[in-house]
């Protein structure tokens, strides 16, 4: 695996990583992840077995730009509000999806988990590969990365490159909020209050 920086020739060796259907460890506004470019389909798969993840539990999507949000869900006006009260940052929005996804991007109800990242360098790999997967670094259930040395062994094996960008500020994900009917449902807390979030939108 190499080990990459944070300058833009390591950022731009990741995003070549990413296009070829590698994967790539990166750095948050939260935590470590593991991203894989959405359009390289066996890539996205190989991120779902090498967490673990169980039917139902779908992977969450980065994106450079509201435009291609809009391309991956249907936004609501709740949605909007709250994507342009908190995006770029970490709040996660579940989403009714759009036709055309992968299936370990979709939950069960065909919905998606869309952020857009405050985080300079998983902004600009999102912008570059227009969408990653935004997972954290670590087996489902395991302990979630706040630095390179938590990145579990498995997914060092599997990861082309981690672009190491020492410790990150905290251990606290992204909020998850699911939009249905114009009402917000908490469904993980993290790091924006669910007080500012129902300021916002409303719901529960």
């Amino acid at each position: 695996m190499e080990i990459l920086g944070t300058g833009e020739t390591d950022l731009a060796r990741a995003a070549d990583l990413l296009r070829q259907g590698k994967l790539v460890v990166f750095p948050t506004e939260t935590l470590y992840g593991l991203a894989a470019r959405v359009a390289e389909e066996d890539a996205v798969d190989r991120v779902a077995e090498i967490k673990g993840r169980l039917s139902g539990s779908p992977l969450p999507v980065l994106l450079g730009s509201q435009r291609v949000a809009e391309r991956f869900a249907r936004f609501d006006s709740a949605a909007l509000r709250l994507a342009d009260a908190f995006w770029p940052g970490p709040l996660t929005l579940v989403l009714p999806a759009r036709i055309g996804l992968p299936a370990p991007l979709l939950g069960q109800e065909r919905t998606v988990g869309l952020r857009i990242s405050s985080h300079p360098v998983a902004a600009a790999l999102a912008e570059w590969c227009e969408a990653i997967t935004a997972t954290s670094a670590n087996r489902s259930g395991g302990r979630p990365p706040g630095e390179p040395a938590d990145v579990s062994e498995r997914i060092r094996d599997e990861a082309a490159a981690l672009i190491d960008a020492g410790p990150l500020p905290g251990r606290v994900p992204s909020t998850v909020v699911r939009l249905a009917a114009g009402r917000a449902e908490i469904l993980r807390r993290g790091v924006i209050p669910g007080s500012e979030i129902r300021a916002v939108a409303g719901g529960r």
